[in-house]
């Protein structure tokens, strides 16, 4: 046969071996890849709920606060003032 290609067991099995490492170093970059992704999405979502999330805390804070305080006491909107701007600052650091 002219033309042909003849190729022996060994170089098979070399390439088979290759083929192999290539298929695993593409798996482990799409893995990578999917996790980079995966990792961006996950502190977008952080950055863009947190805010909204701490929001809803210090409304129930202040309504805890209103609620439970002692109603007659003359310091009751500074202490509740001090404490929200506690929770903003713990929130800031």
């Amino acid at each position: 046969m002219s033309g042909s290609i003849v190729v022996d067991s060994s170089e098979i099995r070399e390439l088979k071996e290759e083929v192999s490492k290539l298929s695993g170093q593409l798996n482990h970059f799409i893995q990578r890849s999917n996790q980079g992704h995966t990792d961006s999405l996950l502190e977008g979502l952080r950055d863009r709920y947190s805010e909204v999330f701490f929001q809803k805390e210090v409304a129930d804070a202040k309504a805890s606060l209103s609620r439970e305080m002692v109603k007659d006491c003359p310091m009751n909107s500074r202490c509740s003032l001090a404490f929200i701007e506690f929770l903003v600052t713990l929130q800031s650091a």
